[in-house]
């Protein structure tokens, strides 16, 4: 996966960092990027960005929340995709 640099909006990392430690199946890791992306500032300089931070917290929470993490789980299956989406807006 190419890495990301200081141009890519804080959503787009912190979306991207959470998927590839949801991936990696490090659970120490994933608590971490859970809540970072929790904590993201909500105030952005667009619009634009602040609806994707507003929905990386969203997500973010819904996983935290969600008891089972598996791969074939409807709601984390959900998470992972809308996750792919902000890691590809740009």
């Amino acid at each position: 996966m190419a890495t990301l640099t200081a141009e890519v909006p804080l959503s787009t990392r912190l979306a991207h960092d959470l998927l590839h430690a949801w991936t990696s199946g490090d659970s120490e890791q994933l608590e971490l990027e859970l809540r970072r992306s929790m904590e993201v500032p909500l105030q952005a300089y667009d619009q634009g960005e602040e609806e994707r931070r507003h929905l990386l917290c969203a997500v973010a929470a819904r996983m935290k929340a969600h008891p089972d993490r598996s791969k074939r789980d409807p709601v984390t299956e959900l998470c992972t995709r809308l996750l792919g989406h902000l890691v590809c807006a740009q």
